[in-house]
């Protein structure tokens, strides 16, 4: 199965959240918190990472097709 890893940053100064399906186990987790300066790498179902961008300033910092 091919989706997406993604390594995301969190630019802003307040905490934001996030929300994706993951690519192995299909579960889908809501309101996951990125702190301030905080990096993470998920690797997801394309299409369902999703934020509210006029809320956070969120940076992808790469983001690779991935195949399970």
């Amino acid at each position: 199965m091919t989706g997406l890893k993604i390594k995301i940053k969190n630019c802003g100064t307040e905490l934001m959240y996030f929300n994706y399906q993951d690519l192995t186990t299909r579960i889908v987790y809501t309101q996951v918190k990125l702190n301030p300066g905080q990096t993470k790498t998920i690797v997801c179902v394309n299409g369902s990472f999703n934020y509210n961008q006029t809320l956070y300033d969120i940076n992808v910092l790469s983001s690779q097709t991935y195949t399970t």
